[in-house]
């Protein structure tokens, strides 16, 4: 069993005819539960039907939840931004954080969903997450 923590970030699509509101809810509830369990931390952001999320973790813990990832129906073509080992996790306070978008401008959340990288978007869900209501240690 591996202990090495890795960050990984992606992307993906909301499937169409889904209530963003309503799926991110779903997702927020099951996530912080599972990763709870799992040892699993990071932040979520939707946009324009788009995902973006960071999680961090032991490498076979985030690999197996990638795996659940690749098979979920509410999203398509999940595409990995940046994976790389790290020494501590920068999430630690949150199973599963929320990242409000609304305070972007259009610019950065252009840059957020479709052009940015990998430590350009830990940094910004990160912040986003650290300012919004989303509570820490959410749903655990």
């Amino acid at each position: 069993m591996s202990q090495t923590l890795e960050r990984l970030i992606y992307r993906s699509r909301m499937t169409p005819g889904l209530d963003e509101d309503v799926e991110l809810d779903r997702i927020f509830r099951t996530s912080a539960r599972w990763n709870g369990t799992n040892g699993i931390v990071g932040a979520l952001a939707c946009s324009g039907q788009t995902f973006v999320q960071v999680l961090e973790g032991r490498k076979d813990r985030v690999a197996e939840l990638l795996e659940r990832l690749r098979a979920d129906p509410r999203h398509s073509d999940l595409r990995i931004l940046a994976r790389w080992p790290i020494v501590a996790p920068m999430f630690d306070d949150w199973s599963m954080a929320k990242a409000d978008l609304r305070s972007l401008d259009a610019r950065a959340l252009n840059m957020l969903v479709k052009d940015g990288t990998g430590a350009q978007l830990t940094g910004i869900l990160y912040d986003l997450a650290a300012h919004s209501r989303s509570p820490r240690k959410a749903w655990v």
